[in-house]
């Protein structure tokens, strides 16, 4: 090869590398407003998500509070209704609290009973 080739070759090695210095920087360019704009809509869609999170789970705490209180309610109006019948006609409950305390006192007595008799045995 003469030297005229080889000069014809290394110009257009030096073109060919500005060509790919030039479209690398714009292709850098495009890919940085591409991935910036996926970013934004990735964000966006971040923020939206955990706000509609939010919202469902404000919407269930207040939820359980109002079954909490329902609850609170129902339980004292149920006290309140055993309070009243039971003050109304008390004697069948003291004569059912009587025989409790007989049976549960019979039963203690008697395994106390069994426990020292087979203790001396």
């Amino acid at each position: 090869m003469d030297s005229t080739s080889n000069e014809k070759i290394a110009q257009a090695l030096e073109l060919l590398e500005a060509a790919a210095r030039e479209k690398k920087d714009e292709l850098r360019e495009l890919f940085k407003d591409r991935y910036s704009h996926l970013a934004s809509v990735l964000m966006e869609t971040e923020r939206s998500v955990i706000q509609q999170l939010f919202a469902t789970l404000k919407e269930e705490i207040e939820a359980l509070v109002r079954a909490k209180n329902l609850g609170q309610e129902k339980v004292q109006d149920a006290a309140i209704a055993v309070d009243d019948h039971v003050h109304g006609n008390p004697w069948p409950y003291i004569g059912a609290a009587a025989a409790v305390s007989l049976v549960g006192g019979y039963l203690m007595g008697s395994k106390t009973h069994c426990s020292h008799t087979r203790a001396e045995s």
